[in-house]
């Protein structure tokens, strides 16, 4: 569901697609294709596909309580798995720590970009 006149303060719907241009970031679209609230300790699980790649991430409205937790220690991203839709490679994983660093450059940027702007384009 794509709503061209909706503000891009507004939370995204399950499904919607949306244009990463309206954050003024260079890559592709992004569209998120799920997300589910972590009832145990807050957060929301997102998953998606960006830029022939498939996502799956934790996020939080606050930052966390460790620093280091968090993908440049700022994202709002305790958990990032980036797989190459084309022949299933994992590219990248965080999980609190770097567990598998980027095996692109084009995974490298996708995981910058979705550190600077998934928390918020996920919480507000």
């Amino acid at each position: 569901m794509t709503n061209d006149k909706q503000s891009t303060d507004e939370q995204p719907q399950f499904g919607e697609t949306r244009s990463l241009q309206q954050l003024k970031t260079p890559i592709g679209t992004l569209h998120i294709t799920k997300m589910e609230p972590r009832l145990s300790s807050g957060g929301m699980w997102a998953e998606g596909i960006i830029a022939g790649h498939r996502f799956c991430a934790l996020t939080f409205s606050m930052p966390a309580r460790h620093a280091e937790w968090e993908i440049n220690r700022n994202s709002g991203i305790s958990k990032l798995w980036l797989q190459r839709i084309d022949d299933q490679v994992v590219v990248y994983n965080w999980d609190r720590g770097l567990d598998m660093p980027p095996k692109t450059e084009l995974a490298a940027s996708i995981a910058r970009l979705l550190a600077d702007h998934l928390a918020d384009f996920i919480w507000f």
